[in-house]
């Protein structure tokens, strides 16, 4: 999929130099395919006990990106995380990063992200025996078979393209 299309509307009303009716209804029918790539849906799920659990999960085949806002609570505690997800090339992974999380209270899980059964999923793994509330919002866009892109290598390994100002070591959840 590529870029939105923006419609030309003339300096004016009228005026002739904007785009024809044929081609501005073809670029509206072009961007309307952006609205049936992205999802947004919410749910909720409970856990019980400290093994990690699947609290959402969808597809790989209609996932390609996802933004995942996570608020998990129990008692007066309560935990909130946004994860960021892709797919991998092949289709067999998932990479993620969590960031921006609150608590309120104690810590109550961790969270990780899986490929199983053709779903990409979300895991947690509760901290302490107890049942814990998760609701989950979720924005997942589809773009087709993810298409391979150049290589990054990391920690060391030789060819990187992937440095940082200082030299730091990056690492990755996988």
């Amino acid at each position: 999929m590529s870029a939105i299309e923006i419609i030309d509307i003339g300096a004016v009303a009228n005026d002739g130099t904007g785009d024809p009716l044929r081609t501005a209804f073809d670029k509206i029918n072009h961007n309307f395919g952006f609205l049936g790539a992205t999802s947004f849906t919410t749910s909720t799920a409970y856990t019980v006990g400290t093994t990690p659990q699947v609290i959402y999960q969808t597809p790989v085949a209609t996932f390609t990106q996802g933004i995942f806002q996570i608020r998990s609570s129990s008692g007066s505690s309560s935990q909130d995380i946004i994860l960021n997800a892709q797919i991998t090339n092949d289709l067999a992974n998932v990479s993620f990063v969590g960031y921006g999380t609150t608590f309120v209270g104690t810590a109550l899980t961790n969270y990780s992200m899986d490929v199983s059964g053709s779903n990409m999923r979300i895991l947690t793994t509760a901290l302490a025996d107890g049942v814990i509330f998760h609701f989950i919002s979720a924005q997942v866009t589809f773009e087709g078979t993810p298409t391979p892109g150049i290589s990054i290598a990391l920690d060391g390994y030789t060819d990187s393209v992937l440095t940082t100002e200082n030299g730091l070591i990056i690492t990755t959840e996988l």
